[in-house]
């Protein structure tokens, strides 16, 4: 019996894009698979296994699928069974707030940004339920939630006052004081602190001009806060600030450059 789904990728404000999984299965058996695919078929590289899982609507995902294993489907190498070709059907676009319908059981999503892979199910009163959270990489287990950190490294949070480059103002914050790829220094906010980043640099980013200037901003929209880059920046859609296990706002981890002023 096939258990229906949809998979694809996490949007901002609690949004999605996915595509129909007729076999879906639960999470027990599709999260080691998605690894696997993740891992031998794109070489660990989340952005391209998002981008071919959104390219069709799928029978069944299989990291040994073979053409003529299943009838009236095709197979994609590494990958699984496709149930249409390309462009056939639209995207299923909505929210984890909506309504389900009803011959669904599941929806697997993807949040590229962290590595994580966000499993709901449908309840008896046709709405999703967030049943479980998944690393993509099961090593990162050891990680710091949000942070980019291990515990093994010396994590721990510190009170710090930093600055984004191209901004003046001087914020209050926690930084890790750990060993980070690359020496970024990972900052950490609480909401009232953000509000005053999003006041200030969606309107200094707002005022510049459009080929140049400050980029990107931090924006707040009454329930989230997004970074959002600047028109004529090339770069894509909104990007969801995280929080950590702590509820505080990871505003900028491996991504805006933060510069701790107090040390």
């Amino acid at each position: 019996m096939s258990t229906r789904a949809l998979i694809g990728r996490t949007e901002p404000g609690g949004r999605y894009a996915a595509r129909w999984l007729h076999w879906g299965d639960s999470p027990d058996r599709l999260i080691p698979l998605l690894r696997r695919i993740w891992t031998g078929t794109f070489d660990s590289h989340e952005p391209h296994l998002i981008e071919a899982l959104l390219a069709h609507d799928w029978s069944e995902l299989s990291a040994e699928a073979r053409d003529g294993h299943r009838p009236g489907t095709r197979a994609v190498p590494g990958i699984g069974y496709t149930t249409d070709q390309p462009g056939d059907h639209p995207l299923w676009q909505g929210a984890v707030t909506d309504p389900v319908e009803q011959q669904l059981e599941w929806l697997y999503l993807i949040d590229g940004f962290h590595r994580r892979v966000h499993v709901y199910e449908a309840t008896v009163h046709d709405r999703w339920l967030l049943n479980s959270s998944h690393h993509l990489d099961p090593a990162a287990a050891d990680a710091v939630l949000g942070c980019g950190g291990h515990r093994y490294q010396g994590h721990r949070w510190e009170p710090a006052k930093v600055r984004w480059d191209g901004y003046e103002p001087v914020y209050d914050a926690q930084v890790c004081a750990g060993t980070h790829f690359g020496g970024h220094t990972i900052a950490r906010f609480t909401d009232d602190v953000a509000t005053a980043i999003a006041d200030h640099t969606e309107v200094a980013c707002t005022e510049a001009p459009t080929t140049a200037g400050p980029a990107p901003y931090l924006a707040y929209d009454g329930a989230e806060f997004n970074i959002v880059w600047y028109h004529g920046s090339g770069r894509g859609e909104p990007l969801r600030v995280a929080r950590d296990a702590d509820d505080r706002l990871l505003i900028g981890a491996y991504l805006l450059p933060w510069r701790r002023v107090d040390a």
